[in-house]
């Protein structure tokens, strides 16, 4: 049988062993963006995207883009994503796959829905503007090609007329 151990008081300021040590474990944890946690998990990017609140209170840091996000493992293994080895405890089906929609299984609430939507949203809005910006480059660098081209053309117009000319004046001297 084990003698119980006594606990000795750590000066002030002074963080004991055991909590140090527990500090550099969580410090340690694997951390995970949205797209590394999506693919763990087996859930898609938009569900957990949808499910910001929800990892925010299990302690994930969910601001920013995706890819800035911090969302540790237990913060999926507590909210029930991941089991305690790291694997997905349900996986969830891909795009194309035959299977019940998260909305009629109930696994997402109206206003995770809803910040889904609007995240989509934002991402349709932000890639209009990308194919905006990218359709006036075009139409600009057509311009310009189109006036290389103009232009190269009248430089051998004048070249041809100029070798005419030379052509010309050679056959006069």
């Amino acid at each position: 049988m084990n003698a119980p151990t006594e606990k000795k008081a750590t000066p002030a300021g002074e963080q004991p062993k055991a909590a140090a040590a527990s500090k550099a474990t969580e410090a340690a944890e694997e951390t995970f963006t949205l797209s590394a946690a999506a693919k763990a998990t087996g859930r898609s990017y938009t569900n957990l995207q949808g499910s910001a609140e929800k990892l925010a209170a299990a302690g994930a840091k969910v601001e920013g883009k995706g890819s800035q996000w911090s969302i540790p493992k237990s913060a999926l293994v507590k909210i029930g994503w991941l089991d305690e080895k790291g694997q997905p405890t349900k996986t969830r089906a891909t795009r194309g796959s035959k299977s019940t929609p998260p909305v009629a299984s109930g696994e997402q609430s109206i206003g995770e829905l809803a910040k889904a939507y609007e995240t989509a949203q934002r991402n349709a809005d932000e890639l209009r503007g990308q194919a905006k910006d990218a359709a006036n480059a075009a139409k600009d660098a057509k311009r310009a090609l189109d006036a290389a081209v103009a232009a190269a053309e009248e430089n051998f117009k004048r070249a041809q007329e100029d070798l005419e000319l030379a052509k010309k004046f050679a056959s006069i001297s």
